[in-house]
């Protein structure tokens, strides 16, 4: 189908899928035969789920740029407690870094030549940032971009990564 005669929520549905599935192949191409059975049980993707579920509520009831410094607040790992760092760095299971990793690719979605709410060559990569220094019409449109994207990111949460709106991570 050629590309121009797509309605926005094709674009998004095809940004997001296409970072979902990358995500989802990423971590099962090393996992076990359960977790391919079962990709839910992989504690980093029902953390990258469970926030795709999560996050618009946190939006809507604090907004954008709140809602992102309290993800990235959240998920920072310590660098001062160095064994705790080393733990983090050697695990094969981190929540923080899934969560981290669903914010980057829901920047990425939002870059996509496709969708191009934020472009490409912006010298600003952290979505946070942009939001903070966004005026009120780019922070609206922000808004609305990122609450549009999330809609399918739940979505394949759902379908693709198996993770259900309430699934939480165990000791979180």
């Amino acid at each position: 189908m050629n590309e121009q005669f797509l309605t926005s929520e094709q674009r998004y549905a095809s940004a997001v899928y296409t970072v979902v599935t990358k995500y989802l192949n990423e971590r099962l191409s090393n996992s076990n035969d359960e977790i391919k059975k079962d990709p839910s049980k992989d504690v980093e993707i029902k953390a990258y789920g469970a926030l795709a579920h999560k996050l618009p509520i946190l939006i809507r009831t604090s907004g954008l740029a709140q809602a992102l410094a309290f993800v990235k607040a959240r998920n920072v790992i310590n660098v001062d407690d160095e064994d705790k760092t080393q733990q983090d760095k050697n695990a094969k299971h981190n929540p923080k870094k899934a969560r981290n990793r669903l914010i980057n690719d829901l920047t990425k979605v939002l870059q996509n030549k496709h969708i191009a709410i934020i472009p490409i060559n912006t010298k600003e990569k952290d979505l946070s940032s942009l939001a903070i220094q966004a005026t009120f019409d780019e922070y609206i449109q922000l808004t609305e971009a990122c609450m549009e994207a999330l809609l399918w990111f739940k979505r394949f949460a759902t379908s693709e990564l198996g993770v259900e709106q309430g699934d939480e991570v165990e000791g979180e």
